[in-house]
């Protein structure tokens, strides 16, 4: 594979990744909720960990994270990136709910 044609998949990667962020995360999320019987700290824990799923992807689609480039020296720095990225998606994915 060329550096090209792995860029063009990278790319169509983050497209995907952002769209689940979206629309298609709300529905997700309302559908574990409805499935599960959720209230309260229940459905803002599942939102939370969606959030999460989806910082971390966002994050390994664009390069930011990998396996490889995690070590004990900056976990703590990996932690707080996923936790910033996150709490993100997580503002983002409440107010997408509350306009519902």
């Amino acid at each position: 594979m060329t550096h090209e044609e792995s860029e063009i998949i990278r790319q169509f990667a983050i497209l995907i990744v952002a769209l689940g962020g979206g629309g298609a995360a709300v529905n997700a999320i309302d559908w574990l909720k409805a499935t599960f019987n959720l209230s309260g700290y229940a459905a803002l824990a599942t939102t939370a960990a969606v959030a999460t799923v989806l910082a971390v992807a966002a994050l390994i689609v664009e390069g930011q994270l990998s396996p490889d480039g995690v070590n004990w020296q900056n976990f703590g720095q990996v932690v707080a990136i996923v936790l910033w990225a996150a709490k993100a998606r997580f503002d983002m994915l409440r107010a997408k709910e509350k306009k519902r």
